[in-house]
């Protein structure tokens, strides 16, 4: 659980806490559905009165239990769907994909919103791009941030992420707050079948018919 809350659980809490100021009845927009951090933003942001909606590649299953909870589930082809869109004040658009995926979500925020990069499952290093239209930066005066979860936690006392910490795990405990099926691996290099494991791990990851499938975190031992 550990792992969980330090890699998953507090960087979803920051992106719905700190990246704009959320009332009842907002949305957020977010792609790489599936993901772990994903499907904690939307649990969250439901203990906020906020809606999420959640956009999948479309090679995956809409109805995969991964994306189950979202309030509206899309395909990135279905992007800008506008007629989805109408009458949502969607406020905070999260991107974890970058490149063409991006900048479609960008297009799916209303006016005045806050677009954040946090990741490039896209690939592409440093030198990648996106396409923003005149528009959205002029017209629709649309905020642009970027996320680093180590930041979030540098701006708390020790003391608050303690109670964070602590409140999150009540959460969990309560049952209000359930973390996706995972699969933890231990990082045990000395380990016979250690290499073994690891590829396995990775070729299913790439497997494109486990899409959706169970996460599985690395963790270190001494």
């Amino acid at each position: 659980m550990a792992v969980l809350l330090k890699g998953a659980i507090l960087p979803a809490f920051f992106l719905v806490e700190d990246m704009r100021t959320l009332k009842p009845g907002d949305w957020i927009i977010q792609n790489a559905g599936t993901s772990v951090i994903s499907q904690l933003v939307v649990q969250i942001a439901h203990l906020r009165g906020v809606k999420v909606i959640s956009v999948i590649r479309d090679r995956d299953n809409t109805n995969l239990p991964a994306v189950q909870n979202a309030d509206v589930v899309l395909c990135e082809s279905e992007l800008p769907a506008g007629d989805t869109l109408l009458g949502k004040r969607v406020v905070l658009g999260l991107d974890s994909v970058f490149g063409t995926a991006a900048a479609n979500l960008a297009c799916c925020i209303s006016n005045h919103g806050t677009f954040v990069n946090y990741g490039q499952l896209s690939g592409g290093g440093p030198s990648a791009s996106m396409t923003l239209s005149h528009r959205l930066l002029f017209f629709d005066r649309l905020t642009l941030r970027s996320f680093r979860g180590t930041e979030h936690v540098a701006q708390r006392s020790q003391e608050e992420l303690e109670d964070l910490c602590t409140w999150l795990m009540q959460l969990v405990d309560q049952g209000k707050l359930s973390h996706p099926e995972i699969d933890v691996l231990d990082w045990k290099p000395n380990d016979e079948g250690f290499e073994r494991n690891v590829r396995d791990t990775l070729d299913r990851a790439q497997d494109s018919a486990a899409v959706g499938s169970r996460k599985t975190l690395f963790q270190f031992v001494a």
